[in-house]
């Protein structure tokens, strides 16, 4: 673990436990059926709808695509009047996409988009004030659209989530759509979890080969992405485990066959007389 990582692990920390102690009144309204059907579930190879038009901080309005410009990037969900995990999850966005930047930036774009149409320009506002950290990835990343459009937009990222209407928050995922130079949606990424080696895999994975050098471009196709754990594990843990089993039955096979073999051997081996002899 790098001196980066540990210097934001208090933080990190800290953050969790607040957002814990506040999302738990949150949730107290909402039943367990309910909270189990938040999520992202976006269909295989589905593209973001690139020609929605999104308003950014700044007040310019452009379509999806040409914000993300065929580059590989993140588009990122958050409730602007949300008082739990959306600030937890930006700002552990932030910190990655700095510490990406330090250790040799990518060509990306990185977006987060306002799930609640309700949500206005002066929430928005209000919230990138209480999350500092969140708003250095920019004015310009941070967008909303019309109430259809942002329905539109929501439908295509498989993103379910469940109002609870006792407390006027939304139950739903902490994370971000992995999506490639052609917006189509490769994956969900955990935010709150989220490290800038595993943002750097995932970027590189995503620009179709424009992104990263060729020695990273070479390590990552040793590396596959485990959903369990949320992170690239190298391919050669699956290769060696498959290895093992294939070489542990090819053994037992070759056993089986010299077995049957000799079996064969001495069942055509003529049967053994004794002769015997009268004396006169």
């Amino acid at each position: 673990m790098t001196a980066r990582m540990l210097r934001r692990i208090p933080a990190l920390i800290a953050a969790l436990a607040v957002s814990a102690l506040a999302f738990a009144p949150a949730l107290a309204g909402l039943t367990r059926n309910e909270l189990s059907s938040v999520g992202f579930f976006p269909s295989a190879g589905r593209a973001l709808p690139l020609d929605a038009t999104l308003i950014d901080a700044t007040g310019a309005s452009r379509p999806l695509g040409e914000r993300l410009g065929g580059r590989p990037g993140l588009v990122a969900f958050v409730d602007f009047t949300c008082t739990t995990i959306c600030g937890v999850a930006a700002n552990v966005l932030a910190g990655s996409e700095q510490a990406l930047s330090e250790s040799g930036d990518l060509d990306h774009r990185t977006l987060v988009v306002g799930f609640d149409a309700r949500d206005t320009a002066a929430d928005r506002d209000a919230w990138l004030a209480r999350n500092p950290e969140a708003a250095t990835l920019g004015t310009n990343a941070f967008v909303t659209a019309d109430p259809a459009t942002t329905a539109q937009l929501l439908e295509a990222a498989g993103l379910r989530t469940v109002y609870d209407p006792e407390h006027d928050q939304f139950a739903h995922p902490a994370g971000a759509l992995l999506v490639d130079t052609d917006g189509r949606i490769l994956r969900a990424l955990d935010l709150v979890s989220l490290e800038p080696d595993t943002l750097r895999s995932a970027l590189i994975e995503a620009s179709n080969g424009t992104a990263g050098s060729f020695v990273e471009q070479a390590i990552l196709s040793c590396y596959g992405w485990d959903a369990e754990t949320g992170r690239y594990k190298l391919l050669i843990d699956w290769i060696l485990m498959i290895g093992c089993t294939t070489t542990a039955a090819a053994a037992a096979g070759f056993v089986g066959f010299m077995l049957l073999r000799e079996r064969r051997r001495e069942a055509g081996r003529p049967q053994e007389t004794t002769a015997g002899g009268g004396h006169g």
